[in-house]
């Protein structure tokens, strides 16, 4: 019967030893698996992009919306929501100045929670000239920004000129809903 007893605590301890290493090693393997997995999601996904608002008249707020749908149709990154991106930058008190020093545009990234940011200005301006008494300019200022490390990476300032407001403003139009422009901003993003 010592014998019987001697077999049975052994074959228990036996068992209990191969219960106690699957509750150890399972877990384990699928914490790495997991992280793995993380990883690898991680390095896959599009950045992130916010394209802050270039100010409050029409033509700046068709102009901002334009980059949004531009970058959003390349399906190489993600737009951030504008509204979530608008008071995100409230809540730290960015105004759309476009003259950021390097802590100012990090803690702007950091506040807009994304890999990269557009800030910019677009207006329509009447203009004359001793070539032309009164013509409109429409224009647009673009800075694309590291989020993490607050670098300048593009800046453009497209420009377009002619008798009527309204043409000006479809000429830049036009060329912010180019692929061309898309293509730039994508390009350096990535």
């Amino acid at each position: 019967s010592t014998i019987v007893v001697a077999h049975l605590l052994n074959s228990c301890l036996r068992k209990l030893c191969v219960l106690c290493v699957s509750a150890v090693v399972l877990p384990v393997q699928f914490l790495t698996a997991e992280t793995q997995r993380t990883q690898s999601l991680r390095r896959e996904a599009p950045p992130i992009v916010s394209v802050l608002d270039f100010g409050t008249t029409p033509v700046a707020k068709l102009s901002a919306e334009t980059l949004r749908a531009g970058l959003r149709a390349s399906g190489e990154v993600v737009v951030a929501d504008a509204d979530l991106s608008r008071a995100a930058a409230n809540g730290i008190g960015y105004s759309g100045s476009l003259n950021l020093t390097l802590t100012e545009a990090r803690d702007l990234g950091a506040a807009l929670a994304t890999d990269f940011y557009v800030i910019g200005d677009a207006q329509t301006l009447r203009r004359s000239s001793f070539q032309s008494p009164v013509y409109y300019e429409a224009y647009c200022s673009i800075f694309l920004v590291s989020a993490r490390r607050g670098q300048l990476l593009l800046c453009e300032r497209p420009s377009f000129e002619n008798k009527e407001a309204t043409t000006a403003e479809a000429r830049l139009s036009q060329y912010l809903s180019s692929d061309a422009l898309t293509g730039r901003l994508v390009a350096t993003i990535r």
